[in-house]
């Protein structure tokens, strides 16, 4: 991959920002799975009552949420 050769933005060239443009582009295209990898790690984690990943998305959605959701989720 290119690299960028500023060392203050307005210093940065077309060509720097563009590979800017391309890292940025994908980072955003593989967060998700990226937080979803994330998200499942917490589920192998079974030495409490709840899983990690349960833990979290209690605290997220509240616990009446969690259990009509847990169907879609597992």
């Amino acid at each position: 991959m290119d690299k960028m050769h500023f060392t203050r933005m307005d210093q940065g060239t077309a060509a720097d920002f563009e590979v800017m443009k391309k890292v940025h582009e994908y980072t955003l295209a593989t967060l998700p799975d990226k937080l979803y990898g994330l998200l499942d790690n917490l589920a192998k984690d079974t030495a409490y009552n709840i899983t990690r990943k349960e833990h979290c998305l209690q605290a997220l959605l509240g616990p009446y949420t969690m259990v009509r959701m847990k169907s879609m989720l597992w």
